[in-house]
């Protein structure tokens, strides 16, 4: 599809929201009221926010929040949602210091938050690696999947487990991940906060707020500057951020939001330590193997503009229209092997990427929330049409390094490139979207419920760049059950498939989409009033078609792999001020069918039984916070990770760790301070290196403190 065809659609998306929004409230007048049954009751799960409720500040949200948007596009509480989510509050996330996508996902049970060579987040759901089987959204819309994704400007973090095609389409095959941004809210304030520490590390933030008295506007501005040395030698980076959002009342009921925001991030790529034998060579954790050519720059830009409007009710009618663009050049060292030379010492092979990527994402999402009462059974109904363009135009090529020993590194690589022919990756790809979706929850009565929904995607592909070109469509159907045999306690079951767009490494044009399912059954309940919450769930997950290279050196769809396993999440906040969360995920991995290339030998090596990397057993989080009245207040908390191969061939496993961490505070009504204690026994662990031949060392025991003043 062209970008004129894709442009006029999204002008006639645009039109139709126009339409629908003089059309329906004529329509919505002129039709029976709604009966006091069928109206929400505050508590209910509700389709439609009031300006009040969307313009909210962190600071007043729970600690622990018990609902979630991001699994039904509404306010939907935890306890009557028939699937795994998890909610994470500003207030927790600024407790544990988690600047970065990956240091929030460390409190959700079953994910395995890593990064890919110290230049964007990766993370793992239940087994299954983030770039191919998980979306992460920024207030509903698609990022790209290669970024650090910062949190100087968000006010929630959501996770949905297990697949969400039916709400969201392509990628969310094992989860999806929405990071909800701060809005303005009725109120004027100015918040200014430092944080200096360990390496060099030093961060300054900006949050000011201006609310006008009658809540008709307001307008809020996050900005950020980091710049830290990283604990591994010649590490340093630089990240400078701003998202400003302006929100007003376009009439009684309607709200309009408009926002930016801008990055520019600089790191310097990490490709870890070589291994040496299988195993981790006895040199200094901090050394690195890098040239000192290498870096990542990334321009990320993102603009919003969401219209909701509260037509009745029971009808809220919701568009938005966004635009991201990343733009990434980079050069990066990979670590190939190393082997003993013939003059005694230790060469490490090496090889060298050179980026230049730039991705746009271009879409508009129009959605109407409604609910009606049909005798005993009420319907609260989501349905709505995506339209989408992703563009992606890259240039990837492999360049010679010369070796470096091990033991003795002395740099001797060029400044130029010396690239290799006929192993570089051009692209010039666009793909169109047209996605019609719906989700139905059905109140059969005050104990069962019932969700249906799903969603339509017709993709049109093509890569000008290398003559491809190719149309699918994929249906990703979701079915939840949940029954309630008390007011605290919830039984659900459901079943759910997602899918991936077609990987373009696939040979000949008959490629297919990647697909997914999963079936899972879960229990939860409220004890104390609320104030304990519990969360158990049982899944299978699968995942098949996966691009991999077969028995004749072609990259085909033959790969497979499943998961299957539980999670326990507990939050409890039982007085004020004193909060604490436990979670522990088992997962039981495998690759069903897996093949590839051995690099040095050129054979095919056949992988199927083994565990996917980075897919541990057991995965463990407890946190505890207590707040006093004198405005001290202290925090831990204590992470386990059981072994995890660093590869599909099993070859070399990461041991079992368990780190520490605390936070002390102090709060006073302008102004507060805290400490944080990061990995306080010093533990020595490792993660995500570049496939099977490194791995990176995780900092040993940092600090970081802070200020911060309210204006």
């Amino acid at each position: 599809m062209s970008k004129t065809v894709f442009s006029s659609l999204v002008f006639a998306a645009l039109v139709l929201f126009s339409f629908v929004f003089i059309t329906v409230p004529v329509l919505a007048d002129t039709g029976a009221e709604p009966s006091a049954e069928s109206e929400q009751t505050e508590g209910e799960s509700n389709p439609g926010l009031t300006i009040e409720e969307e313009l909210l500040v962190e600071d007043t949200a729970p600690y622990l929040p018990d609902t979630l948007q991001t699994a039904t596009k509404s306010s939907t509480p935890l306890l009557r949602l028939p699937a795994s989510a998890s909610a994470l509050s500003h207030s927790l996330l600024r407790d544990r210091n988690a600047l970065v996508l990956g240091d929030a996902l460390t409190n959700v049970p079953g994910v395995n938050a890593q990064s890919n060579s110290g230049v964007h987040d990766l993370f793992f759901i239940r087994g299954f690696e983030s770039l191919s089987s998980s979306l992460v959204m920024t207030d509903g819309a698609p990022e790209p999947e290669a970024t650090f994704y910062q949190l100087y400007n968000v006010e929630r973090v959501e996770v949905v487990r297990g697949p969400a095609g039916f709400l969201y389409g392509g990628n969310p095959l094992a989860g999806a991940v929405n990071l909800v941004r701060k809005r303005p809210y009725g109120d004027v304030f100015t918040r200014f906060g430092a944080l200096f520490g360990s390496h060099s590390t030093s961060q300054a933030t900006l949050d000011f707020n201006y609310g006008a008295g009658n809540g008709s506007a307001g307008f809020r501005l996050n900005g950020m500057w980091q710049s830290s040395d990283g604990y591994r030698d010649d590490k340093a980076s630089t990240v400078t951020a701003a998202n400003p959002v302006f929100s007003f009342l376009a009439g009684d009921n309607t709200s309009v939001t408009i926002s930016a925001g801008f990055l520019r991030s600089d790191f310097e790529p990490d490709a870890g330590i070589p291994l040496l034998f299988g195993e981790i060579p006895d040199v200094p954790r901090e050394r690195s193997y890098q040239t000192p050519q290498d870096f990542s720059d990334q321009d990320l830009t993102r603009f919003r503009v969401e219209v909701e409007s509260r037509l009745k009710p029971n009808l809220t009618l919701r568009n938005k229209t966004y635009l991201t663009v990343l733009d990434w050049d980079s050069k990066g060292t990979l670590l190939n092997a190393a082997f003993p030379n013939f003059q005694g010492g230790v060469d490490v092979f090496r090889t060298r990427t050179v980026l230049d990527d730039r991705q746009e994402f271009l879409g508009n999402q129009l959605d109407l929330l409604f609910s009606w009462q049909t005798g005993s059974v009420k319907h609260n109904f989501v349905t709505g049409l995506e339209l989408a363009r992703l563009t992606d135009e890259l240039q990837l090529d492999i360049g010679l390094l010369p070796n470096i020993d091990l033991f003795n590194p002395v740099e001797t690589a060029p400044e130029s490139d010396f690239l290799i022919p006929q192993l570089g990756t051009t692209a010039d790809a666009e793909t169109t979207i047209v996605a019609p979706y719906l989700l139905d929850e059905i109140e059969v009565s005050g104990r069962w419920r019932l969700f249906l929904g799903g969603r339509f995607d017709s993709i049109d592909f093509e890569d000008s760049a290398v003559g491809l070109s190719n149309s699918d469509s994929q249906l990703s159907p979701f079915v939840g059950a949940l029954f309630a045999p008390t007011e605290t306690v919830s039984v659900y079951a459901n079943y759910s498939e997602a899918f991936s767009p077609p990987s373009s490494t696939v040979a000949g044009s008959d490629r297919d989409p990647e697909e997914g399912r999963q079936y899972e059954l879960g229990v939860k309940s409220e004890h104390m009033g609320g104030k304990l919450r519990t969360s158990l769930a049982f899944y299978h997950l699968e995942k098949d078609k996966i691009a991999i290279v077969d028995a004749t050196g072609v990259t085909a769809q033959l790969g497979d792999q499943e998961s299957e396993g539980f999670e326990l999440e507990i939050t409890s906040s039982p007085r004020e001020r004193l909060h604490w969360t436990f979670s522990y995920a088992y997962t039981d991995a495998e690759l069903v069918h897996f093949t590839e290339v051995d690099p040095f030998f050129f054979q095919i090596v056949d992988h199927s039984g083994n565990t996917p990397s980075y897919a541990p057993e057991h995965l463990a989080n407890v946190w505890l916070s207590q707040r006093f009245l004198n405005g001290f207040g202290i925090s831990g908390g204590a992470r386990y990770v059981s072994e995890q191969f660093i590869d599909e061939d099993n070859a070399f496993e990461i041991d079992a760790y368990v780190t520490l961490d605390a936070l002390l505070t102090y709060e006073r009504d302008r102004w507060g301070a805290r400490v944080h204690l990061r990995n306080l026994t010093d533990e020595e662990y490792e993660g995500r290196g570049f496939g099977g031949a490194s791995v990176l060392p995780a900092d040993g025991f940092n600090v970081m403190g802070g200020v911060h003043f309210n204006l």
